[in-house]
């Protein structure tokens, strides 16, 4: 079997897509499966612009990356073509030409942007579901993207792949990394049986089986409103607790004149840093404000058999048991936060017990070799399809 993996890199630091795509790539290798890497990167973007202009227009439907699937191919020959972030420079062209070549197109589902052009469903410091059902337009009055040309360019991206069913009619088969993912896919008009729940995969082979009791609260992730940043630096400055930041600098500039005396920021963790970081906290908090799609951060963290307290939005309350591997906690009751936070740093105990507990649900359910071998079986069934057409 010959797959096709097709990713377009985004501007900022590696994130959780692009670390399941590697993964995808090395547990493929092992089970001696052929796999080829087409990307493009969105740091070759100019932010002038001309360069924003070239975004949203290639977008829409990029012809030179019609041309760029054809040629690869006719190249490589995949048996299946694997995609999973197509926005900007790929545009959703690259699966009308996968399907005049007769290949099958299984289409990870890494985010909400079927139902939110902006991805989040988040906007002015709040959910927000009012473009679901066909009413992208809503990105545009509510200028979702702080920046009025690219809440233009986002709605009309979003509609015109919508209105001419392009991923519809052109993808095979669908992954979704959550069962809250795949409700949602389904009740934006995908069929059920096209659909396949596919948690994504954790490594813990270089995980110590020992866990530290930990000293400080830790959070891990893109510093932006919607991770609820916030959250944290008012959880610190209201429980004097130590807490510890890892991520990247997406609004450092504005939040290092905030920081309480007990937070201290780490900058962004990859490697033995970032599980060093994981194995000496006490706990890690996940306050997203926006439905997470997965969450690779908190099935991370009961890896690192650390408890996690997450708000209880989108796909985190089936990676966190609530009372189990660490709590859940409703992002508008800040005091109900602050009693869980206090309730793991005073009791070590607990904080063990929850650890030990995550660390084995993940070692169930985010397994590598159950995930390779699910994997394997949707492309083989999305040939097993094609090939009936």
């Amino acid at each position: 079997m010959r797959i096709l993996q097709v990713f377009n890199e985004s501007r900022g630091p590696k994130g959780g897509e692009e670390k399941i795509i590697e993964h995808i790539l090395d547990l493929m290798d092992k089970r001696s499966i052929e796999v080829g890497l087409l990307t493009k990167s969105s740091k070759t973007l100019d932010q002038n612009f001309i360069g924003k202009f070239k975004a949203f227009y290639n977008g829409i439907y990029s012809r030179n990356s019609y041309r760029t699937i054809n040629e690869c191919i006719d190249n490589y020959h995949p048996d299946v073509v694997h995609v999973h972030r197509i926005y900007p420079l790929f545009s959703p062209s690259i699966l009308v030409a996968c399907k005049k070549k007769n290949v099958p197109v299984v289409m990870s589902v890494h985010n909400m942007f079927f139902t939110c052009p902006v991805y989040y469903h988040f906007n002015n410091g709040h959910l927000c579901e009012r473009c679901i059902g066909g009413r992208e337009y809503h990105c545009i009055i509510q200028n979702c993207r702080n920046n009025i040309f690219e809440s233009i360019a986002y709605s009309i991206r979003a509609s015109f792949a919508r209105k001419l069913s392009l991923f519809h009619n052109n993808c095979t088969l669908f992954i979704s990394p959550s069962l809250y993912i795949k409700r949602k896919l389904i009740e934006a008009g995908f069929q059920s049986n096209r659909v396949h729940f596919l948690p994504n995969p954790v490594a813990i082979k270089n995980i110590p089986k020992t866990i530290k009791n930990g000293d400080y609260i830790a959070f891990v992730g893109r510093i932006s409103p919607e991770k609820g940043i916030n959250i944290v630096l008012d959880a610190a400055r209201m429980t004097n607790l130590p807490f510890e930041i890892a991520g990247n600098h997406f609004q450092l500039n504005e939040l290092e004149c905030k920081l309480p005396q007990n937070v201290k920021y780490r900058g962004y963790l990859i490697g033995n840093d970032l599980r060093n970081f994981y194995e000496s906290s006490r706990a890690v908090l996940v306050p997203s404000l926006c439905p997470e799609a997965f969450c690779l951060v908190a099935a991370e963290a009961l890896a690192h058999g650390k408890p996690v307290i997450a708000s209880r939005l989108g796909a985190l309350p089936e990676i966190v048991e609530d009372g189990k591997s660490g709590f859940l906690f409703d992002p508008s009751n800040f005091n109900d936060l602050l009693r869980k936070i206090e309730i793991l740093w005073n009791n070590i105990e607990l904080s063990i017990q929850m650890g030990k507990y995550g660390k084995e649900s993940v070692s169930r359910n985010n397994n590598e070799t159950l995930f390779a071998d699910k994997l394997i079986e949707i492309y083989e069934r999305a040939i097993h399809i094609h090939t009936k057409l």
